[in-house]
């Protein structure tokens, strides 16, 4: 587990689940998982704290979210 948002997605049981998590649409999900869309630092946040630490903001945003 690398620690990425694809894989808090998979360990959040998938799209819709991580979507009920985060407080996000299912579509949204998808698209950022996808990197249709910049992956928002309150996202990653939120991937953090719901996961107990387990997936650190640092790494679910990656070095390329982190410079945008």
């Amino acid at each position: 587990m690398t620690g990425s948002f694809s894989d808090f997605v998979e360990w959040a049981g998938g799209t819709r689940r991580a979507a009920l998590q985060l407080d996000l649409s299912p579509s949204r999900v998808s698209r950022l998982k996808l990197g249709r869309q910049p992956l928002p630092a309150e996202v990653a946040e939120k991937c953090e704290q719901v996961s107990r630490g387990l997936f650190k903001k640092e790494r679910v945003l990656g070095p390329d979210d982190q410079a945008a």
